[in-house]
C-alpha cells in the first residue's frame, strides 16, 4: 500500500468486501488492517485508476462507500494530500477497526539486517491485530514470490507466506490482496493456496474474488477455521446481489 494509492478504484472493490463481511459478522468480530505500507511514492500511474469517483455507473457495489470515498476526494486540494489518515480517520471502516499504519522497514542495510527489521515489524503488526477475527492484508503485488528472497529490498512488497500462516494460526480469516501477473488466474490462485498449504500444520480453505476493471486484482479469503466460511459466503452473497443486473458484473468474479 501506498499512500498515493489511497481511494482508487481499487479501494472502492476491497473497501465494499470487507463493509460486506463486517455486515455479515458477529457484533464482537472486529476487523484489522495491516497496510503493508511503504512510503516511497510509485510513479508508474497505477494508483491514480479513479473512474468510480466521477463517472455514472459505479453506485450499484456499495452506494454509502462511494459517497464518503467522493466526498474525500472532494476534499483535497491536490494529489500530493492523499494519505492513509483519510481512511482511518473516516467510517469508512467500522467504528473499532484496529490499523497498523506503521512502514514496513527501508531497504537499506545487510540482507540480514532487513529480515531482522521485517520480524521485528511483523511482530508489532501481529500483536496489534491478535484480537481481530477478520483480518485484511494490503501489499503492493500479494503473496510473496520465489524469485524475490526474504532479505531482498523488494520483499516490502510482499506478505511473506510465514506472516499469512501465523495470522491464520488462531483462526481469523485473513483476506489478502493479490495483485494478477500474466498466467491463468487459477494457477496463480494454485501457487498461492499450496505455498500456503506447505507452511501449515492444519487444513486450509480459501475462497476468492476478484475484480477486473482497470487491472488484475484479486483479494484471497483464507482461514483454518471452517466455522468461519458462513461470514464467508454471505458477504459474498451481499456483493453478488447488488450487481446480478449490472452492466459492469463481468467485472467481479466470485470463487
Amino acid at each position: 500500500m501506498r499512500h498515493n494509492f489511497v481511494n482508487d478504484i481499487g479501494d472502492y472493490a476491497k473497501y465494499a468486501l470487507l463493509r460486506a463481511l463486517c455486515d455479515s459478522s458477529p457484533e464482537s468480530w472486529r476487523l484489522g488492517v495491516i497496510w503493508y505500507l511503504t512510503e516511497h511514492i510509485e510513479h508508474n500511474g497505477d494508483g491514480r485508476r479513479r473512474p468510480h469517483l466521477s463517472g455514472d455507473g459505479w453506485e450499484v457495489i456499495d452506494p454509502e462507500l462511494l459517497a464518503k470515498m467522493r466526498s474525500i476526494e472532494s476534499r483535497l486540494s491536490s494529489p500530493s494530500d492523499l494519505h492513509l489518515d483519510l481512511i482511518e480517520q473516516s467510517d469508512i471502516l467500522p467504528t473499532g477497526t484496529v490499523y497498523f499504519s506503521e512502514p514496513i522497514p527501508s531497504s537499506y542495510g545487510s540482507s540480514m539486517q532487513r529480515i531482522r527489521q521485517r520480524e521485528a515489524w511483523f511482530t508489532r503488526a501481529k500483536e496489534s491485530v491478535a484480537k481481530c477475527a477478520l483480518v485484511f492484508l494490503d501489499p503492493d503485488n500479494g503473496l510473496e514470490v520465489k524469485s524475490v528472497r526474504p532479505g531482498s529490498r523488494f520483499a516490502g512488497k510482499y506478505v511473506a507466506v510465514n506472516e499469512m500462516t501465523e495470522l491464520m494460526e488462531n483462526g481469523s480469516l485473513v483476506i489478502l490482496y493479490q495483485h494478477g501477473d500474466r498466467s491463468p488466474w487459477q494457477t496463480q490462485k494454485a501457487k498461492v493456496y499450496n505455498r500456503l498449504v506447505a507452511n501449515s500444520k492444519q487444513q486450509i480453505y480459501m475462497r476468492s474474488l476478484r475484480f477486473g476493471a482497470f487491472g488484475a486484482r484479486a483479494f484471497l479469503c483464507v482461514t483454518t477455521n471452517p466455522d468461519v466460511m458462513h461470514v464467508l459466503s454471505a458477504g459474498f452473497e451481499t456483493l453478488a446481489g447488488r450487481v446480478v443486473e449490472w452492466d459492469k458484473a463481468y467485472t467481479l468474479q466470485f470463487e
